[in-house]
């Protein structure tokens, strides 16, 4: 800022400036993939042949 206005008005407007994290999307990735290996852990410690049997497990596990 301080390149482009005068010392005092940038210094005014960088004391505004309010800078926010937002995610992007390799995060939300990392998050899905942790509550997979969770879900793993805790409630698919075996191979599960066929879908409907990963459903019933999955709703017996929640």
């Amino acid at each position: 800022m301080y390149e482009a206005f005068p010392a005092p008005e940038a210094h005014h407007l960088a004391r505004r400036l309010e800078i926010y994290h937002t995610p992007g999307n390799s995060i939300w990735l990392n998050v899905a993939e942790i509550e997979l290996i969770i879900l793993s852990k805790q409630c698919l410690d075996r191979h599960i042949p066929t879908t409907e049997e990963l459903h019933k497990e999955l709703e017996a596990c929640n």
